[in-house]
């Protein structure tokens, strides 16, 4: 998924807009359009669009819930893992839950 930015450059350029006129349309210069349409394209060509999948595995976890359980499953305590990403140990215990809960579901 492209960015709104991207969509309306793309848009405004297909559409037959210059480089120049899509620039002064909205406020930027006209090189900042042309990387931005650069980006898009780039984006598109090699299917590198921004997705929120690729923060997430085949199991569903992002790879802090991965983390957690891991450390968990290998018996370290709630205080030690919140610690370790500066936490607190209710907030690494919802985590625990919710990737319990992701796990569940699948």
């Amino acid at each position: 998924m492209l960015s709104p930015i991207q969509r309306v450059i793309r848009k405004q350029l297909e559409d037959g807009a210059t480089v120049v006129e899509v620039a002064t349309s909205l406020r930027k210069r006209p090189g900042t359009i042309r990387r931005f349409a650069e980006m898009a394209d780039y984006a598109i060509d090699t299917g590198m669009e921004r997705d929120r999948s690729r923060s997430t595995s085949e199991d569903g976890l992002r790879p802090i819930e991965r983390r957690v359980m891991a450390m968990r499953t290998d018996g370290e305590r709630l205080g030690d893992i919140a610690a370790k990403f500066r936490r607190s140990p209710q907030h690494i215990r919802r985590i625990e839950e919710y990737a319990q809960m992701k796990q569940t579901r699948s």
